[in-house]
């Protein structure tokens, strides 16, 4: 303790003594920037984490909701597309039944029935075969039991192409709110820090 007493002392000059405070101020103030400038950093660049993080769980849920409303649409197409169908069916089939109750009053010529089957397939008729009055063997309620079938047909591609135009305009319904939901994140999804 000697020495720490010789040293104390020891008078200062003024003029040292005046550096000497201005020394250990400015060190202080250093410091104190330095901490302030590190703690700043710190919890701003936490609470961007923290924004960031929210940013990207918003991101999953939204993704996650999205993805469910798509499988929705198709469920509730198809569904829809598969009752329909079902439902067409069951009718061909008491048509049909229906069809062959009817009395039969006149066979058909082989003209008529060429050119049935020749527009059934979409085929271009010859004018000689459509002419020919000889009877064809086919009695009249089997042919309408046949264009029963045929209609039946027509009407379930029907529902399929009203199917697949409902599937596509849900799906564009679909792609407008997927656009949305991008739109609105992108403007900003967050209110800055500082203002």
């Amino acid at each position: 303790m000697g020495l720490l007493n010789n040293l104390i002392s020891i008078p200062i000059p003024t003029p040292y003594l005046i550096i000497a405070k201005i020394l250990i101020s400015l060190a202080l103030l250093v410091g104190a920037y330095f901490y302030g400038y590190h703690r700043a950093d710190t919890i701003i660049t936490d609470q961007y984490q923290l924004k960031i993080s929210q940013y990207e769980n918003d991101k999953k849920d939204l993704a996650l909701k999205l993805e469910q409303e798509h499988s929705l649409v198709e469920q509730q197409v198809v569904v829809l597309y598969m009752y329909e169908i079902q439902t067409m069916e069951k009718r061909k089939m008491v048509y049909v039944n229906q069809a062959g109750e009817v009395p039969a009053q006149h066979t058909l010529s082989n003209g008529w029935v060429y050119l049935h089957n020749q527009a059934a397939l979409g085929l271009d008729a010859d004018d000689n075969k459509v002419k020919d009055p000889s009877s064809s063997g086919v009695m009249d309620n089997e042919a309408l039991s046949t264009v029963v079938e045929n209609y039946t047909s027509c009407h379930e591609k029907d529902t399929q192409i009203a199917s697949l135009r409902d599937y596509l305009h849900k799906m564009q319904d679909y792609v407008d709110k997927v656009k949305d939901a991008v739109d609105k994140a992108n403007k900003s999804p967050y209110k800055p820090l500082f203002k």
